[in-house]
C-alpha cells in the first residue's frame, strides 16, 4: 500500500488504484499526508483546500470531505482524526511517495531520483497546492545537480554530462544547472563544449529575459577560459540550514502566508510588522512559519538572525551577524573582512546566484538592517519588527505585510493544542482575556495543560486577577513573560512618549482621540496627536481610525502598572466627557435632557451626531467609571444616554449600564439617580421583548418622578408604559395614560413629548383599524419634531404615515414617506427605525407583488438584527418571511417561520402581532391540507384579536375561517362580517375579497 502525491493524487493498493473522490476532496487527502502523523489545524486545513478568501460554507463541507475519506482509508486501516483543533492522518510517511523522495534527497540523491514519480500534485490547483508543487520541483531538480556533482568528482563526466543536458532542457533558463554542466565538460576535458554552453546561456538570457549571466557564472567562464586547474578539485560550497525549529501548533494567518507567497515571486525583500505594534503578536512565528514552508525553494539553504531590536541587551551589530552569515557560508576565519563595508560586499558576493533564504528577526531600524540584505534577485529576504522600516519600503521597495491578534477562532484552535479536550465556552474567555495575544494564549495555554486545576477555575482566575500580568508569567524563564516583552518597547521610549503611554492606561474605554488625551496628559491636542503617533510607530498603540487609537487590554494592564494612581487626570476626563455630551445632545437630539446646556457648541449637528456615534462605547465606559467616581457625574452621563444608545440599537449595552446605575443610586440614596436608571433600563428592556420587567422599571420610576415634582420625566415614563400596554393589545388603559402623559408634557412645556404621545395615539388607531384617524396625528407629531429640529421624531412619524397609508392600499405615497423615514434614520444612526422602514417598505413591494424584493429586505434586517436586539422586530420580519416563502409555494419553510415568530411573540408578551403570526400559520396549514389545523389557528386568531379590538388580523382570521368552510362546499357567514370591517377600514383587502368572491364592486 502506498499514497500517491507524484505522478496522480490517491491510494494505490496491491497495484490497485483506489478511488478517493474528486480533486478537491483529494486536495484535502494531500494536505493532511505532507504533514503525515501531523495535526493540520483546522483553519490551516481550510486555507490549504480553498485559499485565503474560503466561502461560507467550507467548514462545512470539509466536515463532507473528511467523513468521506474516513470511508475510502478505513478497508485500509488507515485512520483519519481528530486531534487538538485540527486532523491527522495515521500513516508512516514512508508510504507517502513525496515524503519518501524529500527524506532520500537529503542523503541518496540517486535513491530520491528513483522515487520520483513524476509532476507533484497534478490536478489540484491553489495557492498552496502551487507552493508544494514548486518546493517539491526544486528539490528535484536540486537532486539532479547534486547527483552530477558526485558523478563528475568521481570521474563519471560523461553520465553528468548527459544528466545535465536532459536537466537542462527542462530548465534552459537555470544558472545553477550551466556552471555544474560547465564544470563537467571542462573536468571531461571538453573546454570547447564547456565554452559554447555558456554562450549559447548567455544569447538565452538576452533574448528572453534581456539581463546578463551572474557574477558566479562570469568568473567561471573566465577560470575555463584561462584553464584553471584549481577547477578539478573544487569542493561544494556548504549548504548552511539556519532556520529555527518550525512553530509547532501555528495556527491562521492564512491571508499573511498567502500575501507572502506572492512577494516571493517578486524576489523583494519582505517587512513583517504586526498592525498591533506590541510583541507578542506573532510576527517571528509566522516568518519561520512561512520559511519552513518555502525552504525546498531555497536548496542552496537558509540564514536566521535575530537582530535583538528590542532585547534588553540591544540590538545586534550588523557587522557581527554579517560575521556569522559568512562562517556559515564557508569563509574561512581568516578571510573574513573587518569592517561592515567589506563584510556586506563580501556576503552579497557569496549570496550571487545562489537561491537562499534569510530571516533577519526583531529589527531595529534600517540602517540595522541594510547591511544585511542580498542583491541577489534568486534570494528572498523576510524581516520582522515592531516598527514600520518606512525606508526599507521607499529604497528597497520591500513589500510590508501586517498582522493583527488572532481571531477568536483562531485563539481557541491555538489554545486547542495545549488543551485538546477543553470546554470551548472556557477557552474563548480565555482567549478574550489573553486579548487574542499569541504569546499570552501560549503561557496561558501552557498553564492550563498542566492539568494542576480544571481549565473554568484558571479562567475565573485570570478574570479576577488584580493583575492579569502577574498570572501570564513564566516560571524559571523571565524573558518569556509577557510583560517582559512588553518591557522592552516601554524602556526605548522617550520621556513625553512614556508619560502619554502611562496615562492612556487611566482610560476606560476601548479607543481615544487626541482631544481625550490631552485632557488625560494636560497638554494640547496636537501635541497629544504627536505623542499617539509616536505610541504607535513604537507599536504600542494601533491607529484604528483616522484620529483615533486604541489598545488592546494586556499593553493596558501593563500601561496601567507603569502608571500608578492618576485620580486627577481621570476626573478632568469624565468632566470632558460630560461637557461634550451636553453640547452634542442639545444639537443632534434637541428635547432631551441636556446637563450642561451652555457647553462649547458643536458646529453643526451632523458633527455632533458624529462625535457620539465615534464615542459611543467611550461615553458607556466613562458612565460606568463614573459611578463608583463620582456618582452624580455617573447619574448625569448615563440621563443623557439613553435615547442615543436606544437609537443605535445597544440594548444589551444599555441594560448591563443601568442596571448597574440603579444599584449605585439606591446604594446612595440617590432618587434622581434612581428615577433616571429605571426610566433607560425600562426602555431598553422593551425593545429585548422583557416587557414585564420593563412595566416594573417604568412604574417604579413614575412613582419617583411624581415625588421629585418632574412633570417631563414622569410624563415620559408613563409615555413608555402606555407602549407596553399597545404591544400587550391594552388599548383603554394605553390612552388613558398617554391622555395623563400628554397633560404633564404640556405643563413643562415638552414639545418633544407632545410629538411622542400623538405618534403613540397613532399608533393604536393604526392596530385598531383606523388608518385615516392616525395619519393627521403623525402628520401633526411629523410638524412638531420638524420645528424642534428634532430629525430623529421626524423619521419615526414619517415612517408611522407610512405604514397607515400602505394599510390604505396608497402604496406609491407610502413607498415615499418609508423610503424618506429610512434615509434620515439611516444618516442618523436611529437603528430601529432604519429596521423598521425597511420591514415595511418590504410589505409595499410584496402587495405590489415584488416577492424578491420583498425577499431580500427581510434578510437584510435580519442579518442587521443580529448586531442588535429587538426581538419583536425579528419577529414581526419572520413573520413576513413566511408569507413571502407562502406565495412562492415553500410550505415547510412559510410554517417554520410563521412558528418561529410566533414563539418570540408570546416569549415577550407582544400579543398585536401574535395574531399575525398565527394567521399566517392557519394559511399554510390549509395550503398544506391540514383544515383541521388550520381552523384552530384562525379560531385562536380571531378570539385574540376581538379581545384587542384589531379589526385588520380579525378580518383575516374571519376569511381564514371561511375559506377553510368553502372548501368543504359549506356556507360561511364569515365572509359578509370580514368584508364589513375592510370596508370600515377602507383597506385595498376589500376589492380583493369580493374579486375572490365575484361579487359586485
Amino acid at each position: 500500500m502506498e499514497f500517491r502525491l507524484l505522478g496522480w493524487v490517491g491510494l494505490e493498493d496491491g497495484g490497485r488504484e483506489i478511488d478517493t473522490g474528486h480533486s478537491r476532496q483529494r486536495c484535502v487527502l494531500a494536505a493532511l499526508l505532507i504533514d503525515a502523523r501531523e495535526p493540520v489545524m483546522t483553519a490551516e486545513l481550510v486555507s490549504r483546500v480553498w485559499g485565503s478568501d474560503p466561502p461560507d460554507s467550507a467548514l462545512n463541507v470539509l466536515y463532507g470531505y473528511v467523513t468521506r475519506l474516513r470511508k475510502v482509508l478505513a478497508p485500509s486501516g488507515i485512520r483519519l482524526l481528530r486531534r487538538g483543533g485540527g486532523y491527522l492522518i495515521d500513516v508512516e510517511p514512508a508510504l507517502v511517495d513525496a515524503l519518501r523522495f524529500k527524506r532520500l534527497q537529503a542523503t541518496d540523491p540517486a535513491a530520491a531520483l528513483e522515487a520520483w514519480r513524476g509532476k507533484p500534485l497534478p490536478g489540484i490547483e491553489g495557492e498552496w497546492a502551487d507552493q508544494v508543487r514548486a518546493g517539491l520541483i526544486a528539490l528535484h531538480l536540486s537532486a539532479q545537480l547534486r547527483l552530477a556533482e558526485e558523478e563528475t568528482a568521481q570521474g563519471r563526466h560523461t553520465a553528468a554530462v548527459d544528466r545535465l543536458s536532459g536537466v537542462l532542457a527542462e530548465h534552459p533558463l537555470e544558472e545553477r544547472v550551466v556552471a555544474v554542466l560547465m564544470t563537467a565538460l571542462f573536468r571531461a576535458g571538453n573546454t570547447p563544449q564547456a565554452l559554447d554552453c555558456y554562450l549559447a546561456f548567455r544569447r538565452r538570457l538576452s533574448d528572453e529575459l534581456g539581463i546578463g549571466p551572474g557574477a558566479r557564472l562570469r568568473l567561471l567562464h573566465q577560470r575555463i577560459l584561462e584553464g584553471d586547474s584549481a577547477l578539478d578539485r573544487q569542493e561544494a560550497a556548504p549548504v548552511p540550514a539556519g532556520l529555527p525549529y518550525d512553530v509547532p501548533g501555528f495556527v491562521g494567518r492564512a491571508t499573511e502566508l498567502a500575501a507572502m507567497n506572492r512577494v516571493l515571486r517578486s524576489r523583494t525583500p519582505l517587512v513583517i510588522s504586526a498592525i498591533e505594534g506590541m510583541a507578542g503578536v506573532g510576527k517571528s512565528a509566522l516568518a519561520v512559519r512561512w520559511a519552513h514552508r518555502v525552504r525546498e525553494r531555497f536548496p542552496d539553504g537558509s540564514l536566521y538572525a535575530d537582530l535583538g531590536g528590542h532585547a534588553p541587551t540591544g540590538p545586534a551589530d550588523p557587522a557581527r551577524v554579517l560575521g556569522d552569515f559568512l562562517a556559515a557560508l564557508g569563509t574561512a576565519p581568516a578571510r573574513i573582512p573587518g569592517g561592515l563595508d567589506a563584510r556586506s560586499a563580501l556576503f552579497r558576493a557569496l549570496l550571487d546566484q545562489r537561491r537562499m533564504l534569510i530571516i533577519l528577526d526583531n529589527a531595529r531600524s534600517e540602517q540595522q538592517v541594510r547591511p544585511l540584505l542580498p542583491t541577489a534577485d534568486s534570494c528572498a529576504t523576510v524581516i520582522t519588527s515592531r516598527v514600520p522600516l518606512h525606508g526599507l519600503v521607499v529604497r528597497e521597495r520591500a513589500q510590508r505585510i501586517v498582522i493583527g491578534t488572532l481571531t477568536p477562532a483562531e485563539s481557541e484552535s491555538l489554545l486547542r493544542t495545549f488543551v485538546p479536550y477543553g470546554d470551548a465556552a472556557s477557552l474563548r474567555e480565555l482567549a478574550r482575556l489573553c486579548a487574542h495575544l499569541p504569546v499570552a494564549l501560549c503561557v496561558a495555554g501552557e498553564r492550563a495543560a498542566r492539568g494542576d486545576r480544571p481549565l473554568p477555575d484558571l479562567v475565573a482566575e485570570l478574570r479576577s486577577a488584580s493583575n492579569r500580568l502577574d498570572l501570564l508569567e513564566v516560571a524559571g524563564d523571565p524573558l518569556s513573560s509577557v510583560r517582559a516583552v512588553f518591557s522592552w518597547s516601554y524602556r526605548t521610549l522617550p520621556e513625553p512618549v512614556a508619560s502619554m503611554f502611562r496615562r492612556l492606561g487611566a482610560h476606560p474605554g476601548p479607543d481615544i482621540e487626541p482631544g481625550a488625551a490631552a485632557v488625560l496628559t494636560g497638554c494640547s491636542p496636537g501635541e497629544a496627536a504627536d505623542l499617539l503617533g509616536a505610541l504607535a510607530e513604537a507599536r504600542l498603540i494601533e491607529p484604528y481610525q483616522p484620529g483615533r487609537w486604541r489598545m488592546h487590554d494586556l499593553l493596558r494592564a501593563y500601561s496601567v502598572e507603569c502608571g500608578g494612581e492618576q485620580d486627577e487626570a481621570v476626573a478632568r476626563l469624565l468632566d470632558h466627557y460630560l461637557d461634550r455630551l451636553s453640547s452634542a445632545i442639545s444639537l443632534a437630539l434637541p428635547g432631551e435632557v441636556v446637563i450642561r446646556p451652555d457647553a462649547e457648541p458643536f458646529p453643526d449637528p451632523a458633527q455632533a451626531q458624529a462625535w457620539m456615534e465615534a464615542e459611543r462605547s467611550n461615553l458607556v465606559a466613562a458612565a460606568d467609571m463614573a459611578l463608583t467616581r463620582s456618582p452624580a457625574l455617573g447619574r448625569d452621563l448615563g440621563r443623557m444616554l439613553v435615547r442615543h444608545l436606544d437609537m443605535a440599537g445597544q440594548q444589551e449595552e444599555a441594560r448591563r449600564l443601568y442596571r448597574s446605575a440603579a444599584r449605585a443610586a439606591h446604594a446612595t440614596g440617590d432618587l434622581m439617580g434612581q428615577a433616571s436608571a429605571l426610566t433607560a433600563l425600562g426602555v431598553a428592556l422593551i425593545r429585548n421583548g422583557e416587557l414585564e420587567e420593563a412595566h416594573e422599571s417604568f412604574r417604579r420610576a413614575v412613582e419617583l418622578w411624581e415625588t421629585l415634582d418632574d412633570p417631563r420625566s414622569q410624563g415620559g415614563a408613563l409615555g413608555n408604559i402606555a407602549m407596553i400596554q399597545v404591544f400587550r393589545g391594552q388599548y383603554a388603559a394605553a390612552l388613558a395614560d398617554l391622555e395623563r402623559a400628554a397633560a404633564l408634557f404640556e405643563r413643562s412645556g415638552h414639545l418633544s413629548g407632545q410629538a411622542n404621545v400623538l405618534n403613540h395615539i397613532g399608533e393604536i388607531h393604526w392596530r385598531t383599524g383606523a388608518y385615516r384617524i392616525a395619519v393627521p396625528l403623525h402628520e401633526r407629531a411629523m410638524e412638531i419634531a420638524a420645528e424642534i429640529g428634532d430629525r430623529a421624531g421626524v423619521a419615526v412619524s414619517r415612517g408611522d404615515i407610512g405604514n397607515a397609508l400602505f394599510r390604505l392600499g396608497e402604496y406609491g405615497e407610502a413607498l415615499e414617506h418609508l423610503e424618506a423615514s429610512r434615509d434620515l434614520a439611516r444618516s442618523i444612526s436611529y437603528v430601529y427605525a432604519e429596521l423598521t422602514s425597511m420591514v415595511n417598505i418590504g410589505r409595499v413591494h410584496a402587495a405590489t407583488g415584488d416577492l424578491q424584493a420583498a425577499y431580500d429586505l427581510y434578510q437584510e434586517v435580519l442579518a442587521a438584527l443580529r448586531e442588535t436586539e429587538d426581538r419583536d422586530m425579528e419577529a414581526e420580519t419572520l413573520d413576513c418571511l413566511g408569507e413571502i416563502y407562502l406565495a412562492w409555494g415553500e410550505h415547510e419553510r412559510a410554517l417554520d417561520h410563521h412558528r418561529r415568530a410566533l414563539e418570540l411573540f408570546r416569549a415577550s408578551g407582544s400579543r398585536t402581532f401574535e395574531a399575525s403570526a398565527l394567521n399566517g400559520l392557519g394559511e399554510v396549514e390549509r395550503a398544506l391540507g391540514h383544515p383541521k389545523e388550520a381552523g384552530a389557528r384562525h379560531q385562536e386568531a380571531l378570539e385574540l384579536t376581538k379581545a384587542m379590538g384589531d379589526r385588520f388580523q380579525q378580518a383575516r382570521a374571519l376569511v381564514g375561517l371561511a375559506r377553510l368552510r368553502a372548501d368543504q362546499g359549506l356556507p360561511a357567514e364569515e365572509w359578509g362580517e370580514a368584508l364589513r370591517l375592510m370596508d370600515d377600514m377602507e383597506v385595498p383587502e376589500a376589492a380583493q375579497l369580493r374579486g375572490e368572491l365575484n361579487a359586485p364592486l
